[in-house]
């Protein structure tokens, strides 16, 4: 059994780690990218190779081999468990102590207790799972092993900001959302779903000309810049809105 103090780590968001109740600052860039590529894969060997590309791309400087190891060498004099492997090392780190991945638990936990109708506890579960997030994941991280991974934690957080709206909607707190989702969409201005779930918002608190006149914006800009149309999902919610359809409003 490891003798190491518990360790907590927190990539959704500029690097993070605590030690026991103790917020440590990892000075160096090396020692934070290797850090940061072992936590791509928690408690599994990581080649020595996959390193120095992670840090220093396909063209590495000379001394690339020993920064790896130096950083290491930093990271354990800072309390972080890591262990050493032929030619490779191992982050001993369980995925309930990386941020991430508890949020990947979360809105898995959330999915369940929504397909099983206990939209309270998804609602809740959702809003845990986001409250994670400080920012853009591996911000501050150069390099395509960590943009690639901030792209997959960064659609998985889209998603999951997906399914929490549809979830107020059905819980009928479409007034209360309509800020967050109204931030959403300048973010992801090309984001149907999220355009979806405003002008429902709108719709349903009586904004109906709001709603409709976001659709006609996103068609403009779609057909000015790109030459294509709404999605069918999107234009038949504006179809639906035309005529007045009883089935937008909450029941």
């Amino acid at each position: 059994m490891s003798t190491h103090p518990r360790v907590c780590y927190r990539v959704l968001g500029p690097l993070s780690v605590s030690v026991g109740s103790m917020e440590i600052s990892i000075p160096t860039r090396r020692a934070r990218g290797v850090l940061s590529c072992l936590l791509l894969e928690p408690g599994r060997f990581v080649r020595l190779s996959s390193l120095v590309g992670a840090l220093y791309g396909f063209e590495p400087i000379k001394s690339a081999i020993n920064q790896v190891h130096r950083g290491v060498s930093e990271l354990r004099k800072l309390s972080v468990p890591i262990s050493s492997g032929q030619k490779s090392f191992r982050l001993d780190a369980l995925a309930e102590s990386i941020d991430c991945y508890r949020f990947q638990h979360q809105i898995e936990l959330a999915s369940t207790a929504v397909a099983g109708s206990d939209l309270d506890a998804g609602k809740a579960m959702y809003r845990r799972a986001l409250e994670l997030w400080r920012g853009p994941a591996f911000e501050g991280l150069a390099g395509p092993t960590f943009e690639n991974a901030a792209r997959y934690w960064g659609e998985l957080r889209v998603t999951a900001e997906q399914a929490y709206f549809d979830v107020e909607l059905k819980l009928g707190c479409f007034k209360e959302i309509l800020p967050r989702l109204a931030i959403l969409n300048m973010k992801h201005p090309r984001n149907e779903i999220f355009l979806g779930q405003l002008m429902l918002s709108l719709y349903r608190s009586g904004r109906a000309t709001e709603a409709l006149e976001a659709y006609s914006k996103h068609a403009k800009d779609l057909a000015e810049e790109l030459g294509v149309t709404p999605g069918p999902a999107l234009s038949s919610l504006q179809v639906q809105m035309l005529q007045q359809d009883p089935t937008l409003l909450p029941e």
